[in-house]
């Protein structure tokens, strides 16, 4: 009977007017640039009429289950086009398959992928082989430090004052001015004093 009643409402004057202003307002939003509004107003009153047998005229309105169900259609809708994954307008595409081209034997996918293309499949930042190079001598650097001079550099590179540092180190703002003199001195030696 509740489903009847959905049913029933949306295809009331009312019922249409309502499904295309939400739909319209879902246009504005960046997950459904390049949707058709026809399609997006479809989509919405399918979600509505799949929930429609929840509804119980004892506890509301009729139009006021269809706004409550029109409101979370449209956030998993847009969680649905923000989510990579499941996103509907991907398409799959083997790493082995091969591409269409003149070479003999024939290139894939997978003859075309770096390093730097695995690291933003896993969500890992990638940085340039120069860069990620330079990045292992300060690190080197670093860790031939004193245990107390690398929590000083630690504390410096997260945005860290002098004083900071000392507090969080418990140790004298003199002694944290020394931490650093020797920490730019080995970055120095190592021409990494760009760091």
């Amino acid at each position: 009977m509740g489903a009847h009643q959905v049913h029933k409402v949306l295809t009331t004057p009312y019922g249409r007017k309502f499904l295309r202003l939400k739909a319209r307002e879902l246009l504005h939003w960046p997950e459904f640039r390049g949707e058709e509004f026809l399609d997006i107003q479809q989509e919405l009153a399918v979600r509505i009429l799949e929930q429609a047998h929840y509804f119980d005229p004892a506890r509301g309105a009729v139009a006021t289950f269809i706004g409550q169900v029109a409101y979370t259609a449209a956030a998993l809708m847009c969680r649905e086009r923000n989510c990579i994954k499941r996103g509907r307008r991907l398409r799959h595409q083997s790493l082995d398959a091969p591409l269409p081209s003149d070479d003999d034997p024939p290139i894939s996918l997978r003859d075309l992928l770096t390093e730097d293309d695995g690291g933003r499949v896993a969500g890992i930042a990638t940085a340039p082989p120069d860069r990620r190079e330079a990045l292992m001598d300060f690190y080197d650097v670093i860790a031939s430090l004193s245990p107390e001079q690398r929590g000083v550099a630690a504390l410096l590179m997260y945005g860290g004052c002098e004083t900071s540092i000392s507090t969080a180190l418990k140790i004298s703002r003199r002694r944290v001015r020394a931490a650093i003199a020797v920490i730019r001195e080995r970055l120095k030696d190592a021409d990494l004093d760009h760091f």
